[in-house]
């Protein structure tokens, strides 16, 4: 079999299609791929499918899924991917499942066609000239099981520097054919084209199993996926990365000169605005310290402290509609986004680590009777994100705030202070941290579900929540489930995170209305 090489073709052709082999199961990546496909598990704010989407410009997709094909289907239906996308659903099993259906809904079946792994995350596309021959894509980055070698050919050799890695190029649709049905891809390809031309894969990596991706997850770190961030020996500079939400930063260094002015003194020291540059706090987050009992207890009377400090420079007539904004608008809008991909979304109630919850979010009339007017008297200065995140303590145990909201609904600088000491609470209590890093296991069996979060150990801090709010606790209860809920729809790269925070949103908000 062969295909007359095109003429005149330039260095770095635009490939019109490409397929994506999604369909399998993913067991390397453990409990992260329990409730969704491999090429869903989120990498640098976005699933691992996304990125590769965002690759080649101009070429249609057509993606293979089998395993948890309905989570795939509703996430794309959900988050519209970056390229046009055409979902086919393997009938068979290895990576050649799939691929016979692929074809037939190739356009122009003249034309190139790539066919790639959905676990590759690639800097780039290679450069290369296209010929008559397949072009196998080779990894020198990390270990394959088949190999390429000038003399054996394609070999099931592990290798380190010339591993196939999972990207090929075919001249035309006629060299995959006759692809079965079942069986392994490159096996396949060994057999049938015995010459092959190749291409190294820079800046290439295979996300292949949990401890990759967690390795991944800790190096890029867990900092807003708007900013970048950079840290000096004595300062930090914050960038945005997508230019619509460069007002995010603006508004942040805003909130730097005003706490200034304001003679806060427990947080940074505004450097420059542009590039928003601040001076560096040598500190730990609170959950990432070695602290016995009583020292967690004393630090969060601390916080009480700094943050109370923080309400007490300033206040302002309370906004309703700012609340409602926040609270409930936010908070359904949010939810609704993510609905679909929730499973047993509709009915009425959950089982939820033992407790039996209500499900609310049928309708946005059942939710705010549930949730009733949540009243706000004063407006006080506020963080707006007072998180363990967002909050460092030195080694002489000195607390620094940083990385403020700022915005309150349309209200700057000033909010609701409950909000403050309800992301204290999250922080704390909730175990919010730890479930940003993805340290959390969900199980869900129907209308049963399983949530288990790491803990950094505060929650036996929640009677200095109950003795320092007093009459407010109740309301701090009902936030810190909004804020929750709210979560399910900010966290759109990961499914597991959206409606595992879902979850854990109605099991705190059931807590609350029976409290």
């Amino acid at each position: 079999m062969s295909a007359a090489p095109a003429l005149h073709q330039p260095a770095s052709p635009a490939i019109p299609t490409f397929i994506v082999q999604a369909g399998g199961q993913g067991s390397r990546m453990e409990h992260y791929t329990w409730n969704k496909p491999k090429c869903l598990v989120p990498i640098d704010g976005k699933p691992l499918l996304y990125h590769l989407l965002e690759r080649s410009p101009g070429s249609r997709f057509i993606v293979i899924g089998d395993y948890q094909f309905d989570v795939l289907k509703s996430y794309l239906e959900a988050f519209p991917p970056p390229a046009p996308v055409t979902l086919v659903q393997a009938n068979g099993k290895g990576t050649c499942s799939g691929i016979a259906d692929a074809l037939a809904k190739v356009e122009d079946p003249g034309s190139a066609i790539g066919l790639v792994w959905c676990d590759l995350l690639l800097s780039k596309l290679p450069d290369f000239p296209l010929s008559n021959k397949p072009l196998v894509g080779l990894s020198s980055s990390f270990p394959c099981r088949w190999s390429f070698d000038a003399k054996k050919g394609l070999a099931e050799e592990m290798s380190f520097d010339s591993g196939v890695a999972g990207y090929f190029v075919f001249p035309n649709a006629s060299f995959l054919r006759s692809v079965p049905k079942n069986g392994e891809f490159v096996a396949w390809l060994s057999k049938s084209f015995p010459q092959i031309d190749t291409v190294p894969l820079q800046g290439c990596s295979e996300i292949g199993n949990s401890t990759v991706a967690m390795r991944h997850w800790e190096r890029r770190g867990y900092a807003r996926f708007f900013n970048e961030v950079t840290i000096q020996d004595d300062r930090v500079v914050k960038r945005a990365r997508i230019p619509g939400l460069a007002h995010k930063i603006e508004e942040e260094a805003d909130w730097y000169e005003e706490a200034a002015r304001r003679k806060f003194r427990a947080m940074p020291t505004l450097l420059a605005r542009e590039p928003l540059t601040l001076s560096r706090i040598d500190g730990r987050h609170p959950d990432e310290i070695n602290l016995k009992p009583r020292e967690k207890h004393a630090l969060v009377e601390r916080l009480f402290g700094v943050i109370g400090g923080l309400h007490a420079l300033g206040g302002a007539p309370a906004n309703p509609a700012d609340c409602r904004d926040t609270y409930i608008e936010k908070t359904f809008l949010r939810v609704a986004k993510i609905l679909s991909l929730v499973p047993g979304r509709d009915q009425p109630f959950f089982i939820i680590n033992g407790r039996k919850c209500r499900n609310p979010f049928t309708s946005k009339e059942e939710f705010e009777a549930m949730v009733g007017k949540i009243a706000c008297k004063e407006f006080r200065f506020f963080h707006g994100d007072s998180t363990f995140a967002n909050t460092l303590v030195t080694s002489s145990d000195e607390i620094y705030l940083i990385d403020p909201r700022v915005m309150f609904g349309k209200s700057k600088f000033f909010g609701d202070p409950d909000y403050d000491w309800a992301k204290l609470y999250y922080s704390a209590i909730g175990d919010y941290d730890a479930f940003n890093r993805r340290q959390f296991r969900l199980v869900v069996w129907d209308t049963t579900v399983s949530l288990h979060i790491e803990s950094a150990g505060f929650q036996f801090t929640k009677p200095l929540f109950q003795e320092f709010l007093g009459s407010r606790f109740k309301k701090v209860e009902l936030l810190h489930a909004l804020i929750w809920l709210s979560l399910a729809g900010w966290v759109d790269d990961d499914v597991d995170s959206m409606i595992a925070a879902f979850f854990n949103g109605l099991y705190w908000l059931e807590e609350w209305a029976s409290w």
